[in-house]
């Protein structure tokens, strides 16, 4: 085998496993930080805001006294609307990024995680992240971060 070649598989093998490496690290900090909100102990806040202030906290919305957020049923709709746009072949990003700009508040947000995963059996951040690329996400995130706490 040529140098070279041994040179360019040792280069791609590097890569592969730095990237591997850095997907299971975000993965485990992101995890970690989301059971601390879960369990109460912390918040979105804790990780430079990568969970857009609480919004993917399916408590938040709960701690919003004046909260008036959709109905369970409409709630419903925007899930079902969120699971038709993961496909085999090709996503709705835009889909995605539509669903989440309809929502006025972080509350919103909240409350919509929440009935994800009690409808899904899955935290609406982890169902997200199993589809979308880190730049889909940001933008995910971006929509996010815009919005206020509560629309009273």
């Amino acid at each position: 085998m040529r140098t070279s070649t041994k040179i360019a598989i040792g280069l791609v093998g590097g890569t592969v496993t730095a990237v591997i490496f850095n997907k299971i690290r975000k993965k485990s900090m992101m995890n970690s930080i989301l059971e601390k909100i879960d369990s109460g102990e912390g918040s979105a806040g804790d990780s430079e805001d990568m969970l857009t202030d609480n919004a993917f906290d399916p408590n938040f919305w709960k701690t919003q006294a004046k909260a008036k957020v959709y109905t369970t049923a409409y709630m419903d709709t925007l899930i079902e609307q969120l699971v038709e746009t993961k496909s085999i072949w090709n996503d709705d990003e835009k889909g995605v990024y539509a669903i989440f700009e309809k929502m006025p508040s972080k509350a919103h947000i909240s409350r919509f995680a929440s009935q994800f995963s009690t409808k899904e059996g899955e935290r609406l951040y982890d169902y997200l992240t199993g589809y979308l690329n880190d730049s889909e996400m940001n933008k995910v995130f971006d929509i996010v971060k815009n919005k206020p706490n509560l629309v009273k």
